[in-house]
């Protein structure tokens, strides 16, 4: 005996829920060959990383858009921006860094997608610093900033440093009052933007930290490292040791310490 109309529909929804989530699970494998590659190549060029990473509808792929003056997918949808974009972002005096777009966060994800989810955000641990675009114009904009951070606590980015970027400032008209202090801008207009340059100069400076450390003449990969992620202060060798004093970021600090360890 077969079913009526509402139970045969039933099972049609949950066989085109299932193909959707399979479709997804093969895509998000194919975006993360394609960024393992991506990574190899970016990791011998002397680039800041800078990731952005916000709730989803918050204008990340607008101001990505915007500030490497590049197309990208910009879209009201859930999962618009599934492959983290790479590109170059020029900024104050002339610099160049890699700046990425990554998946739009969001609350209450479905179980059997957790793991791909926060397989898409690998690409924020290779970041020395992230810009967490949050909608200014939202109600909601306290709670989706916990959705945010809370993510990046489990997969390890909670000590990376963060500077909040205040987006859709054209909405709220400066009336906006916020807990978080950052830079305001509209992605739309482009107002606040080259403020925004200047203070992700000064972050990523500022957060140099230097230190003397002896590596093995023999170990030219590790220099090759060092020389493209960081500023050499000073080098010289003795005998088969290289004595280098080095500045590099707090999370390439950390590469560095998994390295030799």
């Amino acid at each position: 005996k077969t079913g009526g109309p509402g139970e045969r529909q039933i099972e049609l929804d949950k066989r085109i829920l299932s193909d959707s989530a399979a479709k997804l699970r093969r895509q998000i494998q194919s975006i993360e060959q394609e960024r393992k590659n991506q990574r190899k190549i970016r990791q011998k060029k002397e680039f800041f990383h800078v990731a952005l990473v916000g709730y989803t509808n918050a204008g990340k792929s607008t101001l990505f858009k915007l500030l490497t003056e590049q197309e990208t997918l910009v879209e009201d949808m859930l999962f618009a921006t599934l492959d983290p974009l790479t590109r170059k972002w020029k900024i104050s005096g002339n610099k160049e860094i890699m700046l990425s777009d990554t998946v739009g966060f969001v609350a209450d994800l479905p179980h059997e997608l957790v793991a791909s989810f926060h397989a898409t955000l690998e690409e924020v641990l290779q970041a020395d610093l992230l810009l967490h675009v949050h909608d200014v114009s939202s109600n909601e904009m306290e709670a989706q900033a916990f959705d945010v951070e809370q993510v990046l606590s489990d997969i390890g980015a909670g000590d990376i440093p963060i500077l909040h970027v205040l987006n859709k400032a054209d909405l709220v008209d400066g009336k906006r009052n916020s807990e978080f202090e950052g830079v305001l801008i509209s992605s739309q207009t482009g107002k606040g933007v080259e403020a925004l340059s200047n203070v992700v100069v000064e972050k990523l400076y500022e957060e140099f930290v230097s230190r003397k450390i002896t590596v093995q003449a023999s170990n030219g990969k590790l220099i090759a490292w060092l020389h493209a992620c960081g500023r050499i202060e000073n080098e010289y060798m003795e005998e088969d040791v290289f004595q280098i004093t080095v500045s590099l970021s707090p999370a390439n600090w950390a590469r560095f310490d998994k390295m030799i360890s």
